[in-house]
């Protein structure tokens, strides 16, 4: 059978960032296509914080790592005050619970915080012969 050998989809990956037209034609041939693949992050179109369960692949874009990383620190902003605004929001609704079920969640929310938080162990002091220090 004669006929050309099947197109891998990590090639066919390469072809499409490379069409985005972000990287020279002539380096691109120099490259593999698991290096063009390498240059590229993919960003969230719409901010995954901000939106829980947004990552389609309609949701997703490829950027040059460069650009990704400056679009990020802006985006990190962004993401703060959403999380800030849901924390002042989640309060507001405890606030407004009758006080039995305010109680209810209160406790939930204080036993599964003192799960999560480390406790610093104690650090006794060392046991034995203490060498002094200047004197003989």
């Amino acid at each position: 059978m004669t006929g050309r050998m099947h197109i891998t989809l990590k090639t066919k990956l390469a072809s499409t960032l490379l069409a985005l037209g972000d990287i020279d034609y002539e380096h691109a041939k120099l490259m593999a296509d698991g290096d063009i693949i390498s240059l590229y992050h993919w960003d969230h179109n719409i901010l995954h914080a901000i939106e829980p369960g947004n990552d389609h692949f309609s949701n997703l874009k490829p950027m040059l790592i460069a650009a990704h990383r400056q679009k990020s620190k802006t985006d990190a902003g962004i993401i703060a005050k959403s999380k800030r605004i849901r924390a002042r929001e989640a309060e507001h609704k405890l606030l407004m619970l009758p006080p039995s079920e305010e109680q209810q969640i209160r406790e939930r929310v204080r036993r599964w915080v003192a799960q999560r938080v480390a406790q610093i162990p104690s650090r006794p002091f060392p046991k034995g012969k203490r060498k002094m220090r200047g004197r003989p």
